[in-house]
């Protein structure tokens, strides 16, 4: 999984799923107008989805509040995310 922790360090081993899945490969990305790694920024600056529930709403915050069904499929939740090909 990709998180704002471990982002630099996946990007650096040159994974050919993690390229693909933050359009480095696939330069898509300007074609819609967007820098070729905003993937890849967002991620960096902001998080992922887990980060971010985790940072405003997680178990280290006053709200406490468990995922629940906010999780991934695999932990009991209904987040299934898409295949990265």
């Amino acid at each position: 999984m990709l998180s704002q922790d471990n982002i630099d360090e996946r990007l650096a081993a040159n994974e050919v799923r993690i390229n693909s899945h933050l359009g480095i490969t696939a330069k898509l990305a300007p074609k819609v107008g967007l820098p070729s790694d905003f993937c890849y920024q967002i991620i960096r600056q902001v998080g992922n989805y887990k980060d971010v529930y985790d940072r405003h709403s997680g178990p280290n915050t006053i709200i406490n509040l468990p995922r629940g069904l906010n999780d991934l499929h695999i932990n009991g939740g209904l987040h299934y995310p898409l295949p990265i090909k």
